[in-house]
């Protein structure tokens, strides 16, 4: 029997390209921009058998691949190579297949345990990649190991200690070139743990009365520089960013700082694969890694908002909204801080960041223990205890109010099964998952209108 579609809240967003493992970064930044990127072999035509891609464990999933020369032209020969895996490090089967006999051609496989299982087709020749997969039993998926016992206790005591110790000090900032559209600007920035300030843009209108409230958070990479046209003069715009340095004046002052940020977690590290600072401290201890004064400061940055600008917000439509980092940050931020409403986590990172404990299937970005080049069993076991604490299918776990996610089947940078975990962790009554079938990591694996609205309902 075919899995149900209501009984895991699925919405199919549509069909998209996949996308290059080796282009992730491009992928983040694209998304932090706002763009939309959709890589991969385009030559490569890959589906299934059943277009909602559900399938229960045990039953068989047949790919249909089509290869061609040039646009809508077949190919008539070369030799392909395929690969079946878990979406992790365990391969299924591999083979070859003739295009002079064979175009298109059909790949057979299954899964005995829920996950996604994974197509990965590349023609001789050619430096890119196309993948595709299908979901079985996703509403069963879990993250590879169980949450660590004090998790709750440990972010509880943590926001306990920093509103005893550490003094808010708040400092606001008027931005440049405001007053503009009925709207004022302003930097602002709080005091966090180990001597550290988080900082955020503020963005309101001036007209007295009570306004909505978007609460947002950046994509992996460089973070916040300020803001560029217009401002909505409907609504008021928190955005926190990543990182401890001030927010820039335009892109290249950010890339700067964002350098000067990198450099010295590589020094802590001794490494350079992909980002440095999503790993920053994993290896010294839970207190010192990069995103718990992050966490910790933007929690009470939305407590400092909503006890300041009381007049001006309609408590009942707070929202958040963020996809990749911003999406992980969602889960963490909606659990911590009651005052969010609704929100919609878009493709989140952080989610099942142990994932490659089961079964080697992919762990969810920023893949710390994928990306680890030392094989020090003590700093791998530094990584094993202080990663967890960090993992928002963690923190999903809190989550009562209405709140939608996304999810790329061909996501290679958020895996779809981490994804799935994050989301079956929640329990609130009112949850959806938004499913991208043959999605990438950039392609809008949601109706952004209907989120929209949504978010403003």
């Amino acid at each position: 029997m075919k899995t149900s579609k209501l009984a895991f809240g699925i919405l199919v967003a549509g069909f998209a390209l996949a996308a290059n493992a080796g282009e992730v970064e491009a992928r983040e930044d694209a998304l932090s921009a706002g763009r939309v990127i959709i890589p991969g072999n385009s030559l490569i035509k890959i589906s299934a058998d059943r277009k909602d891609a559900l399938y229960r464990c045990g039953e068989e999933t047949e790919f249909s691949v089509t290869v061609n020369e040039t646009d809508g032209v077949k190919a008539t020969a070369g030799i392909v190579s395929w690969q079946l895996d878990n979406y992790g490090a365990k391969v299924l089967a591999n083979g070859t297949a003739d295009l002079s006999k064979s175009n298109p051609f059909t790949v057979k496989g299954t899964m005995n345990v829920p996950g996604f299982l994974r197509i990965v087709v590349k023609k001789q020749g050619d430096k890119s990649h196309k993948t595709y997969s299908t979901a079985y039993e996703p509403e069963k998926i879990r993250t590879a190991i169980p949450k660590p016992a004090d998790f709750d206790s440990f972010w509880d005591d943590a926001i306990a200690k920093l509103e005893r110790e550490v003094p808010l000090d708040p400092q606001v900032e008027p931005v440049p070139g405001y007053p503009k559209n009925g709207c004022m600007a302003e930097r602002v920035s709080f005091a966090t743990a180990n001597g550290k300030r988080v900082h955020a843009l503020l963005v309101y209108p001036q007209k007295p009365g009570r306004y909505p409230v978007r609460l947002g958070f950046p994509g992996a990479g460089p973070g916040l520089s300020l803001p560029k046209g217009n401002p909505d003069s409907k609504r008021i715009s928190f955005t926190m960013n990543s990182h401890y340095y001030r927010i820039g004046d335009n892109k290249a002052e950010t890339d700067a700082l964002y350098a000067a940020e990198e450099g010295e977690w590589r020094k802590v590290h001794g490494h350079n694969k992909a980002r440095a600072y999503p790993v920053g401290g994993m290896t010294l201890s839970r207190e010192e890694s990069h995103y718990y004064g992050i966490i910790l400061g933007c929690n009470r940055a939305i407590n400092w908002l909503m006890a300041t600008h009381k007049d001006r917000i309609d408590p009942e439509h707070v929202t958040y909204s963020g996809a990749s980092q911003g999406g992980g940050f969602g889960l963490i931020l909606t659990a911590l801080n009651k005052n969010i409403r609704r929100a919609y986590a878009g493709v989140p990172a952080l989610t099942d960041v142990m994932g490659c404990k089961a079964d080697g299937r992919q762990s969810g970005w920023p893949r710390i223990l994928e990306y680890e080049t030392q094989t020090d069993p003590a700093r791998l076991a530094k990584i094993e205890a202080n990663a967890p604490y960090f993992d928002a299918a963690y923190f999903a776990e809190r989550i009562t109010v209405p709140i939608r996610l996304s999810v790329g089947y061909i996501d290679e940078s958020c895996a779809p099964h981490a994804v799935c975990a994050a989301f079956n962790a929640i329990p609130s009554k009112d949850k959806r998952l938004y499913h991208g079938i043959g999605g990438s990591h950039s392609s809008p694996n949601a109706p952004r209108g209907e989120i929209a609205a949504w978010l403003d309902k």
